[in-house]
């Protein structure tokens, strides 16, 4: 009897790898270093909309904000903005 469900994706070889985008990566970096929307809008002095307008990806926020994010969230510039090491100093 035939499964009704789709096989599960396989990550890797042969597989799909997933593309995580610039708003993709500022949540992950929030939510691991166990930041609030709330929290991130007054470090930045920014409002809560533009929080949520930056993590949702309808706009992208300007170069000093990714790199506040970064230094209060503990990821490097260059991994949050998903470029190489070297072209991030």
């Amino acid at each position: 009897m035939e499964s009704q469900f789709p096989a599960p994706a396989v990550f890797g070889e042969g597989g799909t790898t997933p593309e995580f985008n610039l708003a993709d990566r500022m949540r992950k970096a929030m939510r691991d270093a166990g930041v609030t929307a709330a929290a991130m809008a007054e470090y930045l002095d920014v409002s809560r909309t533009s929080i949520n307008n930056w993590t949702s990806g309808r706009i992208e926020p300007d170069t000093r904000t990714l790199r506040l994010w970064a230094l209060r969230t503990g990821v490097s510039y260059g991994w949050l903005t998903g470029t190489p090491a070297e072209a991030a100093s």
